[in-house]
């Protein structure tokens, strides 16, 4: 399927391509490829509070966010498009209430405490309309296919440091993380650019749901991308992360109501060949083709039951009885929650879940802004996939709601994700596609209403 020819603002646009670079767009695009590269480094050490002095991390990428408001136009509305202010207002809701909430309820919290949890999920906003605004800007001055080029390439790097962290055996962060995590690392699972393997799991997950989009827009590098993506597949399963796994076949079947190129009858079936040998493989072939330690043959052998449909407790890590728990704690102030923060702090002293937090972020939401800022963050989440569904260009809509259905399986068995920097990057990358693809469609409208005036002499 040509999508070039189909949709104008596939292509590169003259309308919108300066006849010299101008410095202050460079600079601008040179800071959104740096926001990009950083936010794929580890949230837990190295840039979890976007404006903390805790690493070097922090202050580089609140640089490159600001440099990349400077050299691009600042246009608040315009980059994030009405989905993307929704999101915007859930998180303005959830610190707001929820700072409220929690300074009202714990008189012995401090000022200095609250603004702990101001600065990390606001890290999220400032991220995410960095990335709008150069995502925006790309399709704009460029093409769609020029950004997910950029995108896809910058992110697959987490694959090369999947590879080098298994031969190596170490990961980059072994020096600084905790006993819990020094556990994990020896017990041979993948962490990559990350202190954490699931976060790595599911940073591969969405490398491939912007591979899914590279593939409609390209067809000489098909195969290159295609190769590419069954590498991340490879450093997913080698993270042993059980809900990454499960969000990349997730992501495969969405892609039947998703993407043109099931169309296709040769991607149509290597994509169900590749998701056959990851089913048959987390179902028992890893018996044959790898040689497993006990942690990695115990969790393999867990996922696999959970494929099978022996969704327990123990095959999911305690996960259902974590957000019980945090659902009987929320249930405690069902209207206003009990304040930003308590979401972590709802299972600590329990055997089962000691330290898990309810390891679902809907429940998390519950916990520290109640019901308004659950309604506040389903509106923006519903609005996200309608806007998608609703985007003509095929390549935009593939990006949109790959990287919402990975988004969405994070968020079921995860706490942080509304503090997640890559995620926060690809949501910005999502909504600034879907305003440049909404402009040209309405330059497009207005083109055709120009009546051309009839000649005055007829020959």
């Amino acid at each position: 399927m040509n999508t070039q020819a189909t949709h104008p603002y596939s292509s590169i646009s003259s309308a919108f391509i300066p006849a010299r670079t101008e410095p202050k767009k460079l600079l601008g695009f040179l800071a959104f490829m740096l926001v990009l590269l950083t936010v794929l480094f580890d949230i837990n050490a190295a840039t979890y509070l976007l404006m903390g002095t805790t690493s070097i991390g922090s202050p580089l990428i609140l640089a490159a966010c600001i440099l990349a408001y400077i050299g691009f136009q600042f246009r608040f509305a315009t980059s994030l498009g009405r989905c993307g202010i929704y999101l915007v207002v859930f998180y303005l809701v959830y610190l707001v209430f929820g700072s409220v909430i929690r300074l009202t309820k714990f008189s012995d919290l401090t000022v200095y405490q609250t603004a702990y949890f101001l600065k990390m999920y606001g890290a999220s906003v400032v991220i995410m309309l960095a990335t709008a605004l150069g995502s925006r800007y790309v399709v704009l001055a460029h093409s769609f296919k020029y950004l997910v080029a950029i995108a896809f390439s910058i992110l697959i790097l987490q694959v090369f440091a999947v590879f080098s962290g298994q031969v190596l055996g170490a990961s980059m962060y072994s020096s600084n993380i905790d006993e819990s995590s020094k556990k994990i690392l020896e017990s041979g699972r993948a962490f990559g650019l990350f202190a954490n393997p699931n976060t790595t799991g599911m940073a591969m997950a969405m490398t491939i749901a912007i591979g899914f989009s590279l593939l409609i827009e390209t067809k000489r590098l098909r195969v290159v991308v295609a190769a590419c993506m069954a590498l991340a597949l490879i450093a997913t399963v080698l993270t042993y992360s059980r809900s990454s796994v499960f969000a990349v076949i997730v992501l495969m079947f969405a892609q039947i109501p998703i993407s043109p190129l099931v169309k296709s009858k040769s991607v149509a079936a290597l994509s169900l060949m590749g998701l056959g040998i990851t089913i048959w493989f987390v179902l028992g072939g890893y018996k044959t083709t790898m040689d497993l330690n006990k942690h990695q043959a115990d969790r393999m052998a867990s996922f696999g039951q959970i494929v099978a449909g022996d969704v327990s407790d123990e095959n999911t890590g305690s996960r259902f009885v974590v957000a019980a728990h945090g659902l009987k704690y929320w249930m405690k102030s069902p209207i206003f929650g009990h304040g930003i923060g308590e979401g972590r702090r709802v299972t600590l002293g329990m055997r089962a879940g000691e330290g898990l937090g309810p390891h679902n972020t809907f429940i998390s939401v519950l916990i520290d802004s109640g019901i308004p800022g659950i309604l506040a963050f389903g509106t923006a989440l519903v609005s996200i996939v309608y806007a998608g569904w609703r985007t003509k260009h095929p390549g935009i809509r593939t990006l949109v709601l790959g990287v919402w259905v990975v988004y969405i399986c994070d968020c079921m068995v995860s706490h942080n994700v509304v503090e997640n920097n890559l995620s926060a990057a690809l949501m910005g990358m999502a909504f600034g596609a879907m305003a440049a693809a909404s402009q040209l469609d309405k330059k497009t409208r207005l083109s055709k209403r120009i009546v051309q005036p009839a000649p005055m002499f007829a020959s």
